[in-house]
């Protein structure tokens, strides 16, 4: 588990769940070529990059689950299997627990904000101090989203805040990418307020920076011999974002090159 390396702080354990997650994503040929480029000139990595330590954390569990997943259920002892506590939200009415309403959160690029919900449960007679603090993962602070690092309160009587995040819209084509959000408490010493079991929120900023799809308006075009010039439309469909070049050339069939028409082969 990658949770479980020790003297790791909550920063590093989260590049380590931002590189698991990135290596369970479906990669496509452009995410790839893309990286190439990127690498060859030295701009930001589409993937998550671990430092050496991190690096050989991350080997050692991938392994151990390698290990883990050839052992048979039929040969575990039960009575050693380790089992998760359960932790339950405290209704008691003198401690005041706070966590996030949801674990996941998503944005659309183009969106530029995305809210997150902190509730409260039990009491509800005092101010409850906390602070927010994000995480990068595949995102990047100041070039994905902006970075927050903040304390808020609810005052007596408040079950809920709402806090804004800011999402960087550029016209950069990437895949979706994620960062984190840590919740804890202004005060540590404070006895009347505790965590609850979600403290750790992923945000996805989806991407909606699409290049789109080029295609001819129409799969046959019908002229008359006498016209002089074909007009032949090309389109661009599901996207149109940033500059694209296209490369065209004709092919005879039963007209002939020369004969029949002009040969063209050009990019626009």
């Amino acid at each position: 588990d990658l949770g479980q390396a020790k003297d790791l702080s909550l920063e590093e354990k989260a590049q380590l769940f931002a590189a698991k997650l990135s290596e369970n994503m479906p990669r496509s040929r452009m995410q790839y070529r893309i990286q190439g480029v990127r690498m060859l000139t030295g701009s930001k990595s589409l993937f998550p990059h671990l430092s050496g330590r991190l690096q050989e954390i991350y080997q050692q569990a991938v392994k151990q689950q390698l290990l883990d997943e050839t052992v048979s259920p039929d040969h575990e002892n039960e009575n050693q299997r380790e089992v998760s506590p359960r932790i339950n939200i405290d209704n008691d009415q003198k401690i005041a627990t706070i966590e996030f309403a949801s674990s996941n959160y998503a944005v659309l690029e183009r969106e530029q904000r995305v809210t997150v919900d902190v509730v409260r449960y039990g009491a509800t007679d005092s101010v409850v101090r906390f602070r927010l603090d994000t995480i990068d993962g595949t995102a990047t602070a100041g070039e994905d989203y902006i970075k927050l690092s903040e304390e808020f309160k609810m005052e007596p009587g408040e079950l809920e805040k709402k806090i804004t995040i800011n999402v960087i819209d550029d016209n950069q084509w990437e895949p979706d990418e994620t960062f984190f959000v840590k919740l804890s408490l202004a005060d540590e010493a404070e006895t009347h307020i505790k965590l609850g079991t979600k403290t750790i929120a992923l945000i996805t900023i989806i991407n909606d920076d699409e290049p789109g799809d080029i295609e001819f308006e129409e799969v046959i075009t019908l002229v008359k011999e006498s016209v002089g010039n074909a007009e032949i439309k090309v389109v661009r469909v599901n996207g149109a974002d940033g500059r694209v070049t296209v490369h065209y050339r004709t092919e005879d069939i039963d007209a002939t090159g020369k004969k029949d028409y002009e040969r063209k082969s050009n990019n626009c």
